[in-house]
């Protein structure tokens, strides 16, 4: 036996009238819980799936912290690679849209692959001159400013966090005894 509320018996009757009067004479029965049987369908199955896999992607949203960009992490990110990127995704995009062939004979396949080959290029050029950059305005303070070169190299050192967020009902949980209000 389920028990099912209002709203369900709402959505289920055609009209509000025939709900109504369903609610009614359960109640003059003397039925406090309501159980109404549903014959349950395909339909009915699929329908209640997505309203689950709903529920559960507006939790995930709500709840977990998405994906932010985060400038300092690739400083040699130029324009020039985001034009390479946005062309690679838009290649790979329409591989996937033309079925996704792994053919290197295919044309969409073979442009994805050459637009993908030259982000790269692009990327690793940036880098490289990002570097460069670095390694001269190093080499041209470490007589002058020793507070430059000494950030430059400790930046260079990795910092582990562990700190885990989660977003619930606009407040901010940064750990188990810490939290923040947001909004």
């Amino acid at each position: 036996m389920n028990s099912v509320t209002t709203a369900e018996i709402h959505k289920t009757f055609n009209d509000a009238e025939s709900a109504k009067d369903h609610i009614k004479n359960s109640q003059d029965n003397g039925n406090q819980n309501i159980l109404v049987h549903f014959p349950r369908s395909v339909i009915d199955i699929e329908q209640y799936y997505s309203e689950i896999v709903n529920a559960i992607s507006r939790a995930d949203i709500e709840t977990l912290p998405g994906k932010q960009y985060v400038k300092h992490l690739k400083p040699y990110w130029t324009n020039t690679v985001k034009e390479y990127h946005t062309i690679m995704i838009l290649q790979r995009r329409t591989w996937i849209d033309n079925g996704k062939f792994n053919d290197r004979n295919d044309k969409h396949y073979s442009d994805y692959k050459s637009a993908k080959l030259n982000f790269r290029k692009q990327l690793d050029l940036a880098y490289e001159n990002y570097i460069s950059k670095i390694n001269r305005k190093i080499e041209e303070s470490v007589e002058c400013d020793q507070r430059f070169v000494w950030s430059v190299r400790k930046s260079g050192r990795k910092s582990v966090s562990h700190c885990q967020q989660l977003n619930i009902s606009g407040i901010q949980l940064i750990s188990s005894t810490k939290y923040v209000t947001v909004g």
